[in-house]
C-alpha cells in the first residue's frame, strides 16, 4: 500500500480528536494519552448507543 494513501478519504465521517503525538515523550505522558483515548472511545460509544436507541 502506498504510504501516502489516506483511507479516511473514503470514510463518510472522520473524527479528529487532536491527540498529541507521544513519540519521544516520557512514559507518564504516554499513559495520559492512552487514558485520553480510552475516555474518548467510551464517550463515542455512549453517543452511538443513544443514536441507535433514538432511531
Amino acid at each position: 500500500m502506498d504510504k501516502n494513501f489516506c483511507p479516511a478519504l473514503f470514510v463518510p465521517k472522520v473524527l479528529d480528536w487532536g491527540i498529541e503525538d507521544h513519540k519521544g515523550k516520557p512514559t507518564e505522558k504516554v499513559r495520559e494519552t492512552r487514558d485520553e483515548i480510552e475516555r474518548k472511545k467510551k464517550e463515542m460509544a455512549e453517543v452511538i448507543g443513544k443514536e441507535k436507541m433514538n432511531s
